[in-house]
């Protein structure tokens, strides 16, 4: 997660609680590392640091959907050719994929690692799985 900051203002009068309420809102939905605070001669002035809770959980959803279908993609390729799936795709590279969702070869070979024009022997085809369940889960 990328920690990020925003700010708020909590004026004097009758303007507090509505700025109060504001902040009260944004700070049910995120999840709160910091805060600093000043005292100004109008209000206060809050700076608050925090991670997006329901971005982070959606980027989770993706990545636990895209490894589920990704593996049975494996599994059914792995039994088509005959052979093992770690010679497809092992496991910790699985994850890494889906956790980067990498949409073209060139992508997937930085998320794995792979130098030069070699790339790996199913490169279009894990590229192609990666596209179709993204496709599915819009």
């Amino acid at each position: 997660m990328t920690l990020r900051a925003r700010t708020f203002q909590i004026r004097d009068g009758e303007e507090a609680a509505n700025d109060e309420e504001n902040l009260a809102g944004f700070l049910g939905r995120v999840q709160v590392e910091r805060i600093e605070t000043a005292h100004l001669p109008d209000g206060w002035r809050l700076l608050v640091f925090y991670n997006d809770t329901k971005a982070a959980e959606e980027s989770a959803q993706i990545a636990s959907a895209l490894a589920s279908s990704l593996k049975l993609w494996r599994r059914d390729m792995g039994r088509n050719l005959a052979v093992p799936e770690d010679d497809i795709l092992s496991d910790p590279d699985l994850q890494e994929v889906a956790r980067y969702a990498p949409t073209t070869t060139l992508e997937l070979r930085v998320v794995l690692g792979v130098k030069g024009e070699g790339g790996t022997t199913y490169e279009n085809e894990i590229v192609q799985a990666v596209r179709e369940t993204l496709d599915d889960l819009s």
